[in-house]
């Protein structure tokens, strides 16, 4: 997010950002899982058979008219196989040019078992180790990061509620030691409050959400670790035939707080974000 983003940070290549940039697990999710056992597209909130979706976010003027240059976040592409499970995805940066490439191995069952992460010349930046329970619900990730002539390599453990939902995610280092963690609540399957916190287990930071009828964020409250409220967003849409959102305009609604953070964020819209989705046939 702008302002301090709330970004939950276990390492340069590890990010758990809480925004409506990310997609959310509705009632679909289980319908959809039932299904396939291994779609992701409800977490991400997509309908339809979606192929690859093209994300792009710009800067804004305040009043949403002008749409300026990109911000080099939240810029993606991801392409989805027939059964709903990503198996390619582009970063982009804030020239529009690609950052990172991502490619994920599958078993012989179509379930993940890596992700590799490389730079645009090649260069393994990432890479990730996948454990699931027999719900194909992720358990346990192994995460590595090369940086420079260092690797550096954690271990990062979800927990899920009796619907699927992953209601925690804890760090840890090799030896054991907890790194930071985050916590989720939920209602009728939608996330309504997430919750980050430090390697003792205290919040740092805290977001919650209202949702419209299709599932989509369009109001974030953020809190300071201590409850206090910082600053409020909304989330406007646009909609293909399909229900997918196709243009997002990302507003600040309210500070309540000033700090360096956000002393330069004014009232109003901060992005624009645009979507080209594929479908199969």
């Amino acid at each position: 997010m702008k302002l301090i983003q709330f970004v939950f940070v276990l390492t340069s290549g590890a990010i758990l950002l809480f925004s409506c940039t990310n997609g959310t697990k509705s009632d679909l999710s289980t319908q959809q899982r039932e299904e396939t056992k291994l779609s992701e597209l409800s977490d991400y909130n997509l309908k339809g058979k979606v192929r690859l979706i093209k994300q792009e976010e710009f800067l804004s003027s305040i009043d949403g008219q002008l749409v300026g240059s990109r911000t080099g976040m939240n810029s993606f592409t991801y392409e989805f196989d027939k059964l709903g499970v990503k198996i390619n995805e582009q970063t982009y940066d804030s020239m529009g040019m690609i950052k990172t490439k991502s490619e994920y191995f599958l078993d012989h069952n179509g379930v993940k078992k890596e992700k590799k992460i490389e730079s645009l010349d090649g260069e393994l930046l990432h890479k990730y180790e996948y454990w699931f329970n027999d719900k194909n619900e992720t358990i346990k990730v192994k995460a590595t990061d090369y940086v420079d002539n260092d690797v550096f390599t954690y271990f990062i453990y979800y927990t899920h509620d009796s619907q699927g939902n992953q209601i925690g995610m804890k760090t840890k280092m090799l030896d054991g030691t907890v790194f930071n963690s985050s916590d989720a609540e939920y209602k009728n399957g939608f996330k309504i409050k997430s919750t980050v916190n430090d390697n003792l287990g205290s919040p740092t930071a805290i977001c919650e959400y209202e949702y419209n009828a299709k599932g989509d964020v369009v109001k974030e409250y953020y809190y300071l670790g201590n409850g206090q409220l910082f600053n409020i967003f909304s989330c406007m849409y646009t909609y293909d035939d399909q229900g997918n959102w196709i243009k997002k305009v990302y507003s600040l609604d309210e500070k309540t707080i000033e700090t360096d953070e956000n002393r330069n964020d004014r009232i109003g819209v901060q992005t624009i974000t645009f979507r080209t989705i594929t479908y199969f046939n």
